[in-house]
C-alpha cells in the first residue's frame, strides 16, 4: 500500500490538521467519512475560500501544516487555477473549492447516507 504520511498522523487526526490549517487562512470547512463506502479515500476534507487567490493560500497552509509534521501528499492537483484544488494524502484527500464549485458538485450531499432527493417531474 501506498504511504503518504507518517503513522503518527493519519486518518481522521490528519483530515482535523487539514481543517485546522483551512480555518488559520479564514477559510471553512467539512469532514466527510467514506470508510463504509466504496470510495477513493477514507476521508474526505471540503473546504471552501472565497476566491481563487485564497483557495492557493488556504492549500499552501495545509501543505505548510503537513510539511511540519513530515506528511507528504502523494499528489496536489489544481494550484494553477486556484478554482479547485485537490491534496491527495491516500487516506485523507482534501478538496478546496470555490463557492460555486461547492455548491454546485455539493460532495458532503454526494457521498451522505441521507436519500437524494428524487428529480422534479415534467422538468422538460
Amino acid at each position: 500500500m501506498i504511504k503518504a504520511h507518517s503513522d503518527e498522523l493519519q486518518g481522521r487526526k490528519l483530515a482535523e490538521k487539514m481543517i485546522e490549517s483551512a480555518e488559520a487562512k479564514k477559510g471553512s470547512g467539512s469532514i466527510v467519512d467514506l470508510r463504509k463506502k466504496n470510495a477513493p479515500a477514507d476521508w474526505f476534507v471540503i473546504c471552501q475560500g472565497e476566491n481563487a487567490v485564497h483557495n492557493r493560500a488556504i492549500c499552501d497552509e495545509i501543505l505548510d501544516e503537513l510539511e511540519k509534521v513530515h506528511v507528504s501528499p502523494w499528489h496536489i492537483e489544481g494550484k494553477s487555477e486556484g478554482r479547485w484544488l485537490l491534496i491527495d494524502c491516500v487516506d485523507v484527500v482534501a478538496h478546496i473549492m470555490l463557492p460555486e464549485m461547492h455548491e454546485l458538485y455539493s460532495l458532503e450531499q454526494l457521498w451522505s447516507d441521507e436519500k437524494k432527493p428524487e428529480p422534479e417531474k415534467d422538468v422538460w
